[in-house]
């Protein structure tokens, strides 16, 4: 019975995504009904924020905000979406003059999220890998990124007498190791499928944290600016 309605369930979400994109493309293409975009956007954000949402709290898992964040910004575009068909022409200006507003608040929220997290990351990786070690490079994967080759190397380390691979699958072009050099890493001696570099990280954490401060900010000043005007 559980299989069985797994297949429904599957089945009319389906058709939902199906239908949503067609009639998405179609109220784009047609005139007069292009305010149903923003309203058939916002509930695929709706719904896919909310799943997100309820499989992190069912499995206990961190990063619910991400999801709720889905569902606030989907009902939002929803809403103003129909307010913009349905309302009066000063109810239109007025939602005019606040989108900057809008846009604003979610680079200022977005940049706030970015730069928490990168913070986190760096506190739980601190807390976690407390073993100092030098490790040799042997190896550099690679991986082609969008306009450039992105470089994850491969260390190896001698522990309790015993040389040991360690990698950690984290790709980037920023200060890569030439084959056989030798630098600190950080390590959690119960569990060797990760490590730290701090020569690296560090300045990884600072472009990170370069980039999401800059919409913060960026936000503030457009929210500032549209407020300004708006009165």
């Amino acid at each position: 019975m559980k299989e069985l309605l797994k297949v429904i369930i599957s089945f009319v979400f389906l058709i939902w995504f199906i239908a949503s994109i067609g009639f998405m493309i179609y109220s784009a293409k047609s005139g007069g009904k292009g305010w149903l975009v923003p309203v058939l956007l916002g509930q695929f954000l709706f719904v896919f924020g909310a799943l997100a949402f309820f499989i992190t709290l069912s499995e206990r898992r961190k990063g619910w905000w991400a999801g709720a964040l889905g569902m606030f910004t989907g009902a939002a575009a929803a809403v103003t979406g129909a307010v913009y068909h349905i309302g009066s022409d000063s109810v239109k200006d007025t939602l005019m003059a606040l989108i900057p507003v809008f846009l604003g608040i979610a680079m200022t929220v977005g940049g706030l999220c970015g730069m928490l997290v990168t913070m986190r990351n760096h506190t739980k990786g601190l807390a976690r890998y407390t073993r100092r070690i030098e490790g040799r490079c042997i190896e550099l994967k690679t991986t082609r990124g969008k306009s450039t080759t992105l470089y994850s190397p491969v260390y190896e380390i001698t522990l309790d007498g015993k040389p040991l691979r360690l990698e950690n699958d984290v790709y980037s072009a920023m200060d890569i190791p030439k084959v056989g050099e030798v630098r600190e890493l950080f390590i959690d001696e119960n569990d060797l499928t990760g490590y730290t570099e701090p020569r690296v990280d560090g300045k990884i954490r600072a472009f990170m944290l370069f980039i999401t401060g800059a919409f913060f900010i960026g936000g503030i000043i457009v929210v500032a600016a549209s407020i300004v005007r708006f009165r």
